[in-house]
């Protein structure tokens, strides 16, 4: 499954904007679209909390987190959901809050409940009323309630 972000390009020519390559030039380029004010630079629902994790844990968390690297040393019990690569995703999001406008696969194998949380956790983020710290221990909480790591 592929996710990424949608550009909408007719905007950025007309403010001479180019595809940013990095985290910083991302940020730039959605602080240079909300000071022009003719769109809204990021839409976002949060309503369903899917779309939230979708872009926390999907898009971003793996750049943070190494990937497939990362997602077995969580499952070996190497690292833990507490870990800086696993709330830092929850400090990026947060970033976002002053460019979204909110519009109306991670670990959920065996755990919807945890899912769930993990939506609720993006969304968290994203509206502020919750520090990455907090959402990282949330989740490792729910995560010990039902698997132990290999050995």
């Amino acid at each position: 499954m592929i996710h990424g972000f949608l550009h909408n390009w007719d905007a950025f020519r007309r403010l001479g904007l180019e595809a940013p390559e990095t985290e910083a030039a991302f940020f730039a380029v959605l602080e240079r679209i909300r000071e022009d004010g003719a769109l809204v630079p990021m839409a976002l629902g949060l309503r369903d909390r899917w779309e939230a994790a979708t872009v926390g844990c999907n898009n971003i968390g793996p750049a943070y987190w190494k990937g497939e690297e990362g997602r077995r040393a969580l499952v070996t019990g190497r690292r833990k959901l507490t870990d800086e690569p696993w709330i830092a995703p929850f400090r990026t999001l947060a970033r976002c809050r002053s460019t979204i406008r909110f519009a109306s696969r991670f670990l959920s194998r065996g755990a919807p409940g945890l899912e769930r949380a993990a939506w609720d956790a993006a969304v968290a983020a994203i509206t502020g009323t919750a520090s990455a710290e907090e959402l990282g221990a949330r989740l490792q909480e729910g995560l010990a309630g039902w698997y132990a790591p290999r050995r």
